[in-house]
């Protein structure tokens, strides 16, 4: 009998990889490692299954938790932890600011620009007497949109935000 005619239960391998016997179960079920008998998986196989199990989640970067992977979790979460860290790192250095802020901060620029827009065409009337009253509508309803546009920005700011991505996605 060679050592690849060996075949041990879920129990031993349960020890030998550092996990329960019910996840052995679930790796043989889920194609993993091989399942001989009832209860009964091949040493060579089962071992090679498993490495390669374990070579795949590593190259794929996945830290995604199967159950009762404790280790992975905390790996994940701890990534998690560093990368919010270096966004406040980030918003604190003023390397960065959050959507909302820009929002706020557009928002205040935008009613004082519509402010200024509103005098428009009753300064020009008072400046130019001689332009007729069509040039001043006119006036009115270009200022008009203007304003308009200027007082929509701070709702389109996540929209304007998300497009800015897509083009710089595009762009790589």
């Amino acid at each position: 009998m060679s050592t690849g005619d060996i075949n041990r239960g879920a129990d031993f391998y349960a020890r030998l990889f550092n996990v329960t016997e019910r996840r052995v179960q679930q790796l043989a079920k889920e194609g993993i490692i091989p399942k001989v008998g009832r209860g009964k998986y091949p040493l060579i196989g089962t071992i090679q299954g498993y490495v390669k199990f374990l070579q795949d989640r590593a190259a794929a970067n996945s830290f995604e938790a199967a159950p009762g992977d404790i280790q992975a979790e905390r790996i994940r979460l701890t990534r998690a932890q560093a990368d919010a860290q270096e966004l406040k790192n980030a918003i604190a250095q003023k390397k960065l600011v959050p959507v909302e802020f820009a929002a706020y901060a557009v928002g205040g620029s935008a009613a004082q620009i519509a402010s200024i827009f509103d005098t428009i065409p009753m300064t020009m009337k008072r400046r130019h007497p001689e332009l007729e009253a069509r040039h001043i509508d006119s006036i009115t309803r270009e200022v008009s949109r203007a304003r308009n546009h200027a007082a929509q920005l701070p709702e389109k700011l996540p929209e304007l935000l998300d497009d800015y991505f897509r083009v710089l996605e595009a762009s790589e």
